[in-house]
């Protein structure tokens, strides 16, 4: 059997853990943080208020195409192109993908101002591609090329010493080293131009083959 003497050390023990839990009581800290998300930015894809436009009428202003033997005229006219369907803020890698991702949804599709110029770009790039390619190169009796004028004009160069080694430094771009007795300042030179990403670093067209690159930095040194 339990003795009293244990009973009561018992009990004594826990009111003085009470006790103590009552005067020291454990405190708990707790971090929160509250994020509030940003305000929506302004809606750019509102429709314009027709009450908004204000137009006069121009007796003169008559459309050229006539209607049913007709003349009209719309100087005063406003006109709303609805298009249907809802904004895809969704991003594709080529247009290609934008169009099937598009036909996947319906079956006629307006295309944006926006994507015809874009992909007439992608047709001026290519001109402009073939051309400085085509200068880079150069066509016997009908265009010089890069490369040949930079030679022309390190040949004119004479005791220049500042003028041949800088040219020396451009040519190195077209893969021909040219051998300068100021080596240092050739390194110079280069050195400088690569390190300003700005000029050296190859964009757009630049970048679709290696004699581009050697054109665009060649052109640029």
């Amino acid at each position: 059997m339990i003795s009293k003497k244990i009973v009561l050390a018992m009990l004594l023990l826990f009111v003085i853990s009470g006790f103590c839990r009552f005067l020291f009581p454990r405190r708990y800290t707790f971090e929160s943080e509250e994020k509030v998300p940003p305000p929506p930015g302004p809606d750019f894809t509102p429709d314009d208020k027709l009450s908004d436009e204000k137009v006069e009428f121009d007796p003169a202003l008559v459309d050229s195409r006539s209607y049913h033997n007709l003349l009209i005229n719309k100087s005063a006219a406003v006109i709303k192109l609805d298009s249907p369907g809802e904004y895809d803020e969704t991003l594709y890698p080529s247009y290609a993908d934008a169009m099937r991702a598009a036909f996947k949804e319906r079956e006629d599709v307006l295309l944006s101002i926006n994507y015809i110029d874009g992909k007439a770009k992608q047709i001026d790039d290519g001109l402009y591609a073939a051309l400085e390619r085509a200068y880079y190169y150069g066509i016997k009796n009908v265009l010089e090329s890069h490369v040949s004028l930079i030679r022309r004009l390190l040949a004119k160069t004479g005791q220049n010493k500042m003028c041949k080694v800088f040219l020396a430094a451009g040519l190195h771009y077209a893969g021909i080293e040219i051998d300068v007795q100021d080596k240092s300042l050739r390194e110079k030179f280069k050195r400088e131009f690569e390190e300003d990403e700005l000029r050296s670093k190859p964009i757009s067209f630049y970048t679709w083959n290696e004699d581009l690159k050697r054109c665009c930095r060649i052109t640029r040194k």
